[in-house]
């Protein structure tokens, strides 16, 4: 995963903090394909990787299309 800094300058743990902190949960969207819909860096080849990383940075839901998936 690529976090844009300039959209979270503190990084995507301390959004998900920032919602806790508030009883909120938290969601972060991804892709089964190369890309999301929208053009960012999919989870294909990483989704391991990438739930790992999800749970440690506190995501407590995943939004997942299947934008640029095209299966074998």
């Amino acid at each position: 995963m690529q976090v844009d800094a300039t959209r979270f300058p503190n990084g995507i743990k301390y959004l998900a903090d920032y919602a806790h902190e508030r009883d909120l949960k938290f969601g972060i969207y991804s892709s089964a394909g190369t890309k999301t819909c929208a053009g960012r860096a999919g989870s294909l080849g990483y989704e391991v990787q990438d739930a790992l990383w999800y749970a440690e940075m506190g995501v407590d839901y995943l939004k997942y299309d299947n934008c640029y998936y095209e299966p074998s």
